[in-house]
C-alpha cells in the first residue's frame, strides 16, 4: 500500500494533478513510545508515507458541490491518469476525491488500490498484465465519475492531457520507482516489472479517449 501511494502520487505530480504534499517520514521508536496512546492505530518504527492534511475538504457527495469547481480542466487528465494506473477504486470509493471548500478545487487522494489488484500485486501478477494490448475502459456511470463527465466537453477535450502524457519519458517514471524505500519490501525485480507495467499502459493511453467517448455526452467534436 505504501508503494502504491508513493508511486501513484508521484506520477500524479508529473501530470500536474492536485495531490496533497507528501513526504517520507522516518518514525523513531522514541516517538512511538511517547505518542502511541494517542495514535488511532498501531505504528511501527521506520519509513512511512506522510500526506499533508487538506483542511476544509469534503468528499464529493452530490453534483451541486461541483457547480463552482475552479479546476474543472483537470478532469480529462484525471480520467487518463486513472486508466494509466488502473484505479478502478476511484469511482467505488466515495472518499478518494475531495473538494477543497476554500479554493473550490478538486484534490486527488488515496491510491492504495491501484494497479488493478491494489496491494496484492507482485512481479508475477504484473508480468502477466504487461502482455495486455488494450486498456479496458472504466465505467463512468458510478458514484464519482458520473458527477465529473460534464467537465469533459467541447472539441477535442483530451488534447492537452494527451500532450502531457506524450511528453513523459521513461526516465522520469524510472526515477520515481527507484526511490521506493528498501524498507517497504519491494524487490528490485518487482521494481523492474512495475516500471515495465507502467510504461506498457502509458503506451496505450492514446486509445482511451475513444474508448470513453460513448460515455461522454458533452464531448461535441474533434478527435
Amino acid at each position: 500500500m505504501l508503494v502504491n501511494e508513493f508511486v501513484a502520487g508521484s506520477l500524479a505530480i508529473l501530470l500536474d494533478l492536485p495531490v496533497p504534499k507528501f513526504e517520507f517520514i522516518d518514525v523513531q521508536q522514541d516517538f512511538i513510545d511517547v505518542f502511541s496512546p494517542d495514535l488511532p492505530f498501531p505504528v511501527t518504527a521506520g519509513i512511512h508515507f506522510g500526506s499533508q492534511e487538506v483542511k476544509k475538504a469534503l468528499a464529493i457527495t452530490n453534483g451541486k458541490m461541483l457547480d463552482e469547481l475552479s479546476n474543472s480542466e483537470i478532469v480529462p487528465m484525471l480520467l487518463l491518469f486513472d486508466h494509466w494506473i488502473h484505479n478502478a477504486d476511484r469511482d467505488k470509493n466515495k472518499g478518494n476525491l475531495l473538494l477543497n471548500l476554500s479554493t473550490k478545487e478538486l484534490i486527488v487522494i488515496d491510491h492504495t488500490h491501484v494497479f488493478e489488484i491494489g496491494p496484492l500485486w507482485d512481479a508475477v501478477q504484473l508480468h502477466h498484465r504487461i502482455a495486455e494490448t488494450s486498456i479496458a475502459p472504466l465505467d463512468l456511470e458510478g458514484f464519482v465519475y458520473h458527477r465529473l463527465i460534464r467537465f469533459v466537453k467541447g472539441n477535442d477535450p483530451f488534447a492537452p492531457a494527451l500532450d502531457s502524457f506524450n511528453s513523459l519519458v521513461k526516465e522520469s517514471v524510472a526515477s520515481i520507482v527507484g526511490e521506493i524505500p528498501e524498507e517497504w519490501g519491494c524487490t528490485e525485480q518487482e521494481k523492474h516489472i512495475l516500471l515495465e507495467y507502467l510504461m506498457n499502459r502509458h503506451s496505450l493511453i492514446p486509445s482511451v479517449p475513444q474508448l470513453l467517448r460513448s460515455q461522454l455526452p458533452y464531448w461535441k467534436g474533434g478527435v
